[in-house]
């Protein structure tokens, strides 16, 4: 998920296998303090990174001394550093695995904060589990998924595993044909992107299907909706585009489809060509903090290709894209 950083710094320390001696006393302020800043969103004198994350070993070693009971108060203090993870990986996976319904009554009782996207920053960070294995991964989600309908934490639970499966989408699907991404880090952009695709309920472009002839626009913007537009151009020149909008708070996937006249869908390809999308580097360009990824997907003749720029509205690229979101009646007002 995008959502602004809120604490840079609560971090190794955090993890430490180090034992810490604490009484009931300790316990009852440490936890005091994390609740108070996870609801006031980080503000209070004692909501400092220093203070949190001596509040977090002083839980944790309780947690591996047994004390089970503090285990939603990790996860507030988790969740206080979007971006930044204080538990690893196997923390969360293992206390899901060890205790389902422990671990979601006690995600449950986090939700008591004012923004509904820090309490959705909570489900995240003790649901996604990135880089897991795919052993764990698959036992992960069948758990979940087992929770009946009827029970109290059904919701919890589906939302759980909807980030569990965005997070490691790239165990489910491949997007991308291999070393697509060559910078460093491209690991994580190929993550990232598989992330929002999967979230977005689409489908992998390649391999290429020969028959087709498909360009599919991924808008990947910090602070709004995710989208996916998808042209889908007939032997006849006329197509079809389909609109995927993410809502996050509340999650909701809205799909609708429009007709392309022959001339409509011809003149999106004109930009592209323009555009000379085909031999563009799949990565370039300027960069920045925030801001939005504009990153198309061809597949024509059998070949596949991609191209991410960021914030492209002046380019010859980022107008192809821009007459895909017209064309699709997207009614956003929010271009960067």
């Amino acid at each position: 998920m995008n959502v602004k950083l809120r604490v840079l710094c609560l971090l190794p320390l955090l993890f430490s296998p180090q034992a810490y001696g604490t009484n009931d006393g300790a316990k009852e302020k440490a936890e005091k303090r994390i609740a108070s800043c996870y609801v006031n969103d980080l503000r209070g004198k004692s909501c400092t990174p220093e203070m949190l994350k001596k509040d977090g070993e002083t839980l944790l070693s309780l947690y591996k001394g047994g004390d089970r009971s503090v285990l939603a108060s990790l996860m507030r203090v988790n969740a206080l550093s979007v971006g930044v993870r204080n538990l690893d990986t196997q923390f969360f996976s293992k206390a899901i695995q060890d205790d389902l319904d422990g671990f979601l009554s006690a995600l449950s009782s986090t939700r008591d904060a004012k923004s509904a996207w820090l309490n959705s920053a909570v489900v995240g960070s003790a649901c996604g589990c990135p880089g897991i294995a795919r052993r764990s991964f698959k036992e992960l989600r069948g758990m979940l998924k087992s929770v009946p309908q009827e029970s109290v934490v059904y919701i919890l639970a589906k939302q759980c595993r909807e980030d569990l499966e965005d997070t490691n989408a790239t165990l489910i699907f491949t997007y991308f044909p291999p070393n697509t991404f060559q910078a460093s880090g491209g690991d994580f952009m190929a993550q990232w992107y598989s992330s929002v695709l999967y979230a977005l309920d689409e489908k992998p472009l390649w391999p290429a299907d020969p028959k087709n002839v498909t360009y599919r626009f991924i808008w990947m913007r910090s602070f709004h909706d995710q989208v996916s537009i998808t042209m889908y151009v007939q032997p006849e020149g006329s197509g079809q585009i389909r609109l995927q909008i993410l809502g996050r708070i509340p999650r909701k996937l809205e799909s609708r489809t429009e007709s392309l006249s022959k001339g409509q869908a011809q003149g999106v390809l004109a930009l592209i060509e323009k555009a000379e999308f085909w031999k563009l580097e799949t990565e370039g360009g300027p960069h920045g903090c925030d801001g939005a990824e504009w990153v198309l997907e061809g597949v024509r003749a059998g070949q596949y290709h991609i191209v991410t720029r960021w914030d492209a509205r002046n380019t010859a690229f980022g107008k192809a894209l821009l007459e895909m979101l017209r064309l699709s009646n997207d009614k956003t007002d929010e271009i960067y």
